[in-house]
């Protein structure tokens, strides 16, 4: 993927992982978004109180 970042078009790479319940629904995720200038990691899982 290519998206223009402050005048910049760098390539970005996109990974998402989830994780499902029985049910289908989601119980966890991980994600991550590189390129060259910066890195984003979530991660996350799905709580019910």
């Amino acid at each position: 993927m290519h998206i223009q970042t402050m005048g910049v078009v760098p390539g970005i790479s996109l990974k998402t992982e989830g994780a499902l319940n029985h049910d289908m629904t989601l119980a966890a995720f991980d994600f991550d978004l590189t390129s060259n200038l910066f890195r984003f990691h979530a991660r996350g899982k799905v709580t019910w109180w």
